[in-house]
């Protein structure tokens, strides 16, 4: 099972989001 291909992944794609909801609550 591949689990760090998952991983590498899943990273950018929760970090985006953590990183556009952080952004709109300083920006609000």
């Amino acid at each position: 099972f591949p689990a760090l291909a998952v991983v590498a992944s899943l990273v950018p794609i929760v970090g985006g989001v953590a990183l556009a909801s952080m952004t709109e609550v300083s920006f609000n």
